[in-house]
């Protein structure tokens, strides 16, 4: 019974779906959003960081299975609500890594992932890759995908602004738009 508990805990790591969250949610959160700004796009990253969350946090806990999902639900939830925004002004106030978050109710349809989630943990093996070295992958995992989940609530302080003409022919002061770029930083 050891041995199998060992491997149904991780066996996810040679699954593929874990594999396609993660490159879905750092794509998604470093080059769709930007490139393709949509409703998709939007969503897409909330989608994948459930799904992932409950496969990283089920292969730690794999027993405990209603803690697990009961603690995402609330904790998720809270997250996308405006009582989470105490929170997060505490830890900008103290902390160097500023940490923001969209209040976007819809995005709580991201928690259907939850059941497909457990789906592919019970069944891990049918999503197998047949990766062999399970035992060095599963720490780097974990860890990018703690980076990819939590990389989409930071506050990116980089701000740039462009200055365009109001008509074809006009010609812009460079002086004045040196002098505004200051006043904007």
């Amino acid at each position: 019974m050891g041995i199998y508990m060992n491997t149904y805990k991780t066996s996810i790591y040679n699954s593929w779906p874990l594999y396609l969250s993660v490159a879905l949610l750092i794509l998604n959160d470093h080059f769709f959003k930007e490139a393709y700004p949509s409703w998709l796009t939007g969503k897409l990253s909330d989608f994948s960081g459930i799904f992932l969350i409950i496969l990283v946090v089920r292969s730690v806990g794999p027993d405990h299975v209603r803690k697990i999902t009961t603690a995402v639900i609330v904790l998720f939830a809270f997250w996308k609500s405006t009582y989470s925004q105490p929170l997060i002004d505490s830890i900008n106030i103290y902390s160097d890594i500023k940490i923001g978050r969209v209040v976007d109710l819809t995005d709580l349809m991201a928690l259907t992932m939850i059941p497909i989630a457990h789906h592919v943990f019970e069944n891990s093996q049918k999503f197998n890759i047949n990766l062999n070295i399970v035992g060095l992958l599963k720490i780097p995992v974990i860890t990018v995908a703690v980076l990819a989940i939590t990389g989409t609530a930071l506050v990116d302080n980089w701000t740039s602004y462009t200055i365009k003409q109001k008509s074809q022919g006009q010609q812009i002061d460079r002086v004045v738009s040196i002098s505004l770029s200051g006043k904007l930083l």
